[in-house]
């Protein structure tokens, strides 16, 4: 993970060097809502943290004058506590971002630093793939939190987090890059390339370094170019949330009971409430997608004024070809987001493709796609 570019100027003529390491918290500094970001050259540890809606401001100390620095794992956060004689701070980041903030912690003290998870001295297909998430995740600037947030509930072992990501800061990516296809299956190595091409697009821009990371560990995965695009564009499709989002004009959304995103949410909403209990995946997932209020509070209203049957027989309605295969694909990844379709939605997806008018061969795609993308129980199976 990098700066901005204005912080990371900053910094460099602030410490006369680049940053070592780099993480961004989930708030700002005092807790409230906001952004703050995190560096380090090993000299200096520097925050850089603003308001929701504000500018930034920074702060620097002498990492030698810290009088405490600790970071530990407490539920699905990683946090990170720091005590200078003139101030202290208690920051909230993702689990991924536990490598980073081991680094951190060794460039304050090396030999007394409590880290947040011991190196394992072998590594599982589990930890291989967590250490690979840290990988991809290093190489993005910004991290969209509900993704993280639902694969630090979906990987069958929540130590393997801390294991990959402490893994990853002792030996590194190259390293990381030999051991991969020694230790992990095909079917699990597509697991873990679902995933990466997902966190890399978690932020709607694919970088540079991004996909210099993922062409590395498609060579070391030993995946061909075409299986790679045929993950890569299924993906694309699915996230491309922006071909839903009508304009009324002037920048206004369009709200109307017949607006794309209305219908898009309700569709969604339908979907998870097939089995009559939401679960904590499923809500991640919907904030992920529709994240304001307004379009919650309409597509709650169209679907209860049409009922379910009828809101599945007025389709495609106002859709246009790229918005059902966007709608469908991610009917698909909820109904999927605990690794498996279970009979009352695999019915409710036949409804909903057939009212779609979806090609089969584009359902096929991407049913194997996501299956991929979300079966992670393949990860504890044997090599």
């Amino acid at each position: 993970m990098t700066l901005p570019t204005l912080l990371a100027e900053d910094f460099e003529k602030f410490s006369g060097r680049p940053p070592e390491a780099v993480a961004r918290a989930l708030y700002n500094l005092d807790g409230t809502l906001g952004a703050t970001w995190m560096a380090t050259d090993g000299f200096y540890l520097v925050f850089y943290y603003k308001p929701s809606g504000g500018n930034y401001c920074r702060k620097a100390f002498s990492l030698s004058d810290a009088l405490r620095l600790e970071a530990k794992t407490e539920t699905c956060f990683a946090v990170f506590r720091v005590r200078f004689p003139e101030a202290k701070y208690e920051l909230r980041f993702s689990l991924w971002d536990i490598s980073v903030l081991d680094k951190i912690s060794r460039y304050y003290n090396p030999d007394k630093t409590e880290i947040m998870g011991v190196t394992p001295k072998e590594l599982s297909p589990v930890t291989a793939f967590c250490a690979g998430i840290h990988a991809i995740l290093q190489a993005d600037a910004e991290t969209d939190e509900a993704e993280l947030e639902w694969l630090s509930q979906r990987v069958p072992d929540q130590a393997a987090i801390q294991e990959g990501g402490s893994w990853l800061a002792t030996h590194g990516r190259e390293k990381l890059l030999e051991r991969i296809p020694e230790i992990m299956s095909v079917q699990q190595r597509e697991c873990l390339l679902a995933n990466m091409i997902t966190a890399a697009m978690s932020d709607g821009v694919m970088r540079t370094s991004e996909q210099e990371a993922l062409d590395s560990f498609c060579k070391a995965m030993q995946v061909k170019p075409e299986r790679y695009q045929y993950f890569y564009d299924a993906l694309l499709v699915k996230n491309h949330i922006g071909v839903i989002i009508a304009d009324a004009g002037g920048g206004l959304l369009d709200l109307s009971s017949s607006s794309p995103i209305v219908i898009f949410a309700a569709c969604l909403l339908g979907m998870s409430e097939v089995d009559e209990e939401k679960h904590s995946t499923e809500e991640a997932y919907l904030k992920r997608l529709v994240a304001r209020e307004e379009i919650i509070t309409e597509s709650v209203n169209l679907l209860e004024f049409k009922k379910l049957d009828g809101l599945i027989e007025s389709l495609p309605g106002s859709l246009n070809p790229d918005q059902t295969r966007c709608l469908l694909a991610n009917l698909l990844g909820l109904a999927m987001v605990d690794g498996q379709l279970n009979s009352e939605e695999q019915e409710l997806i036949g409804r909903f493709q057939k009212a779609l008018q979806t090609k089969e061969e584009d359902f096929m795609w991407f049913l194997e796609v996501l299956l991929a993308k979300n079966n992670l129980t393949v990860l504890v199976q044997a090599h």
